[in-house]
């Protein structure tokens, strides 16, 4: 695959290699716009891949790649570095295109900006992150909102605390929805410690309920009394004089 390319002009080259980080199939004017060029001027470039059979075109007008080993051997041709160089100039160009961005989905725009980071900043990348889940959630795609979920924590810093309780106890429900029940525990038990030692009963409350537990062989909610006595007796005092 190497020698197929070798064959191809650099400026060719450099064009397959940022499609190839936008996906299997990609969309002809979000490479232009990534590239700064004109879709025409992009088309005339991936001449050469045509006729060397390594892309063809669907009847969408979109583009694919003929194997994934195409792109695997253009993958394989970038440092890290340059790699996160490509993603960041995808998601910048989106940004910049709200036109194109909506042709993106969700997951793919999490992914391209999550790639980015740090030549994107990482708040930027955490809201197309958690927006990513977000969609994944109301789809009904529990892993893969759990996934994003995940990268979410990646990218916030420890000192937004409170941020971070609310992506864990989401990423919990999503872990209890796909049946990673060992995950999900792990998850609500991680908060309830980080809770109780910021003596934050709401979070501490809301991870409690989420805890659940095996009862012959079928997964049930915890009785409401094994859930009240995981929460500390500060904390315990602390709810009882400021709920309403």
């Amino acid at each position: 695959m190497r020698q197929r390319l070798a064959r191809l002009p650099v400026t060719s080259v450099e064009v397959l290699t940022v499609a190839g980080l936008l996906g299997a199939e990609f969309d002809l004017e979000i490479l232009a716009a990534t590239l700064h060029r004109t879709a025409g001027e992009v088309h005339k470039l991936m001449e050469r891949a045509f006729a060397a059979r390594l892309l063809t075109r669907e009847r969408s007008g979109r583009v694919r790649f003929v194997h994934d080993l195409v792109r695997e051997a253009l993958s394989a041709m970038l440092e890290d570095d340059q790699r996160r160089e490509r993603y960041a100039a995808v998601a910048r160009a989106l940004q910049h295109a709200p036109m194109l961005a909506i042709r993106v989905l969700p997951a793919q725009m999490a992914q391209y900006a999550y790639l980015a980071v740090p030549e994107i900043e990482a708040a930027v990348a955490l809201q197309h992150v958690l927006a990513a889940a977000r969609d994944a959630s109301t789809r009904l795609a529990a892993k893969e909102a759990s996934d994003h979920y995940g990268r979410a924590l990646e990218l916030i810093p420890e000192d937004r605390q409170t941020e971070r309780f609310n992506i864990m106890l989401a990423q919990g429900v999503e872990q209890q929805r796909c049946g990673e029940l060992d995950a999900a525990r792990r998850t609500f038990t991680n908060v309830l410690a980080v809770a109780r030692e910021m003596h934050d009963a709401e979070v501490h409350a809301r991870a409690a309920l989420g805890l659940p537990r095996w009862r012959r062989g079928c997964l049930q909610p915890a009785a409401a009394s094994e859930r009240t006595s995981s929460v500390n007796p500060a904390l315990t005092r602390r709810s009882s004089v400021t709920a309403p």
